[in-house]
């Protein structure tokens, strides 16, 4: 008797140790009641920052969008949801394409009404602000819905005519057209006016009804750099990397195993052609 006494006391402790040391995944809804600052609790319904078992929902009418600051490295989250059914945007300052990313766990949403982007690029010699993405599981983008880094280059690269690495260029281009990385550019001296650069690594499957882009947004602006890898990429959504009438458009690296149902666009335009680079898993080499 005292032995089953003895081990059921064990038992208890064990499990009364065991959900102790559990952090139960909860939802942390944006409020934006005092600033953009994500790491700021009273910016949130719950009064506590995400961490990465959590749930996060962005999606109301508020007095400011959320800023999430990389700098300091990568943020981990569980699940992401923006704009369901109300303007909402995801603002991402000081990523990059290799080490400050925004990781999700398990799926993202970008409804019908959500933005998800980087931050300006605001002097002609800056690089700072990008947009890294990792999904673990599906990343569905809805009709309407936005993952853009559109006017997001000041200025530099030697201007507009200066095409991503394989345009047309009678010039020199620069960057990679297999594992693009790099902002646009532009002869534009007083704004935000060449695209950004985006890089999305899905787990599951990628279903974009709405729009991936790095377009430009002004003149002798060329398109900015999109790089896509996941497994399934379907939906009739649009990826583009367009430049403006007079400069050069960007550079669109996809990776996949199957995109046999996706109907969408993929376009890097401008008065000289980017780069839209292939590879389906199990080809030894991709194709332009």
């Amino acid at each position: 008797m005292k032995t089953t006494k003895s081990v059921l006391l064990v038992c208890t402790s064990l499990l009364l140790l065991a959900f102790s040391n559990h952090t139960f995944a909860a939802n942390r809804t944006w409020t934006g009641s005092v600033s953009v600052d994500w790491d700021n609790p009273q910016n949130w319904a719950e009064n506590s920052v995400p961490t990465e078992d959590d749930s996060v929902i962005i999606n109301g009418f508020v007095t400011h969008q959320p800023t999430l600051d990389l700098s300091g490295g990568p943020v981990t989250i569980a699940s992401l949801s923006i704009g369901a059914t109300a303007d909402s945007t995801l603002n991402v300052a000081f990523g990059d394409t290799e080490t400050n990313r925004l990781i999700v766990n398990g799926d993202v949403h970008i409804g019908p009404k959500g933005v998800l982007t980087h931050e300006n690029n605001a002097a002609a010699a800056t690089y700072l602000h990008k947009l890294f993405l990792e999904v673990g599981s599906d990343l569905t983008v809805d009709s309407g819905g936005q993952i853009q880094a559109v006017r997001k280059k000041y200025g530099g690269l030697g201007g507009g005519d200066f095409p991503s690495y394989g345009g047309q260029c009678s010039v020199a281009c620069f960057g990679s057209f297999t594992r693009p990385t790099h902002l646009g550019s532009s002869r534009q001296a007083t704004n935000n006016s060449a695209g950004g650069a985006i890089r999305i690594i899905v787990g599951g499957t990628l279903s974009n009804n709405g729009v991936i882009n790095c377009n430009f947004g002004g003149s002798r602006a060329t398109g900015g750099s999109v790089w896509i890898e996941t497994d399934i990429l379907t939906g009739s959504g649009n990826i583009t990397a367009n430049g403006c009438n007079n400069a050069s458009g960007g550079t669109i690296a996809l990776y996949y195993s199957d995109r046999s149902t996706f109907s969408g666009q993929v376009l890097a335009t401008g008065a000289t052609g980017g780069t839209i680079y292939e590879k389906p898993s199990g080809s030894t080499k991709g194709f332009l």
